[in-house]
Parts: structure tokens; C-alpha cells; sequence
């Protein structure tokens, strides 16, 4: 949950977060209480209780991360048996999973698999991967995924690969929330204090913001190459 967060900064999330969410949590009730089609308030919680994949069919969003335990009776990925197989497609959620891996036809008929399964199927077996509800309206950035590196089964060229698997990300989502952040720029550069300026001084006010003005000129100005050549259809639809 921390680390879904931070990839915003320096901008504040602004949603609820709980990093350690339980069923004694007073907010379970109510989320336990929602009804099919109602939707799921907007906050990120991070579970490690596989009850809630059947208490909260609702929720849009799943993300699977990490290792089943040594002791846990659920099954990797690699040893997958062929019986005892979930059927857990969420009733009413049309389910999109998102592969981590590299593009190939292996790959993609894992993401089918997975995607017909739902995330109940991790009620049997553990696997990485992301359910979404979400039509995401920009490509996958092939080259950024490609460049991440598989650390295979040892536990130290893991940890020493996680290291620099993280600091791609961390890269390729700071340029994103930049090139976000870009338009904006004119209304902060000119409100700058002057360098070597007295601390004790009042701050310079913020230029006055009109919305509809900012919107036209951010059609004028149009995406920028960055986000343009990453869109699936018109970037005003958004």
C-alpha cells in the first residue's frame, strides 16, 4: 500500500489508505454491507486475509504481490495442479488482468487463464498479478516492462534485482506524474521566491486559476510526444 502511494509523489493521495486492513476494522461492516452494482468507495487496502476475496466480490481492483510463506498450504505458480481449480470470476465484474511479465504467447495465455479464473483462484494458489475493472485508455509501456529484469529462484539475485527493478519504476513513474504535473508549471514558476531571498519575507501569492481557461489552453497545447504516443484513443476523452 505504501509503495502503490508513493508512486504519486509529490503529489498527496487522496484517498483513504490502510496499510494493515482487518475484519475488526469498523469500516468492514460497511463495506462487507455493499450490494451488487453499488460502488466500492474509493481507498486502497492492504489484506493478507484471503477471506476477504469472498466477502468483498465488489471491490474493482485487486493486486497480488509477494510469496506464499513456506509453511502456507497454497501452491506457486510453477506447481500448479490441474485439479482443484477455483472458479472465481467476481458475479457482475467484467475482470481485466494485467501481465507483469514480457510480451509473448505464453504469457498471454497465462493472462487469458487468469483473467477466466478471477482472483478467487488465489484461494488455491499464490501468483503475482493484477485484477482490474478498469479500461485503461493508455498502452502498455512495452519498453519499460521489458527492461525488468526476472531474478529467477535465488533469494539473493532476487533481493539484489528487486533493487534495480524498483528503481526502473520508480524512474519510469516519476517522468509520468512530470509530464502530468507540466501544465501546471506556469502557475508556480513565476510565484518562485527569489534565490538568497529573507525567509522572514511574506510569500508571493498564487496566480488566480480559472478552470475553463486552463482547459483551453491545455487543448491548445495538446499532450506532449510523452503521453501521446502512450494513448489509446483521444486524450481529451479523458
Amino acid at each position: 500500500v505504501a509503495s502503490l502511494v508513493s508512486l504519486v509523489a509529490p503529489l498527496l493521495c487522496s484517498v483513504d489508505f490502510r496499510p494493515y486492513f482487518t475484519i475488526h476494522d469498523p469500516v468492514f461492516a460497511r463495506l462487507n454491507s455493499i450490494q451488487e452494482g453499488e460502488s466500492f468507495p474509493p481507498m486502497i487496502l492492504g489484506v493478507t486475509n484471503l477471506f476477504f476475496l469472498k466477502a468483498l466480490r465488489n471491490i474493482p481492483h485487486i493486486v497480488s504481490v509477494g510469496s506464499p510463506p513456506p509453511n502456507s498450504n497454497r501452491l506457486p505458480l510453477s506447481s500448479r495442479s490441474s485439479t482443484g481449480r477455483v472458479s472465481g470470476k467476481p458475479e457482475g465484474l467484467g475482470i481485466q488482468q494485467l501481465s507483469l511479465r514480457k510480451f509473448s504467447p505464453s504469457s498471454l495465455l497465462n493472462a487469458v487463464k487468469m483473467r477466466r479464473d478471477g482472483p478467487l483462484c488465489l484461494m488455491t494458489e499464490h501468483k503475482e498479478a493484477i485484477w482490474s475493472t478498469y479500461s485503461a485508455t493508455t498502452k502498455p509501456d512495452t519498453s519499460i516492462l521489458n527492461r525488468l529484469i526476472d531474478a529467477g529462484l535465488s533469494p539473493r539475485v532476487e533481493e539484489s534485482m528487486s533493487v534495480v527493478n524498483n528503481e526502473i519504476l520508480r524512474r519510469h513513474f516519476l517522468e509520468l506524474t512530470t509530464n502530468f504535473l507540466a501544465p501546471f508549471s506556469p502557475y508556480f514558476r513565476t510565484t518562485m521566491p527569489l534565490e538568497g531571498s529573507s525567509p522572514y519575507t511574506d510569500p508571493p501569492s498564487l496566480p488566480p486559476f480559472d478552470a475553463n481557461e486552463f482547459l483551453a489552453s491545455l487543448s491548445a497545447r495538446g499532450p506532449g510526444k510523452f503521453i501521446l504516443k502512450r494513448m489509446k484513443s483521444n486524450w481529451l476523452d479523458l
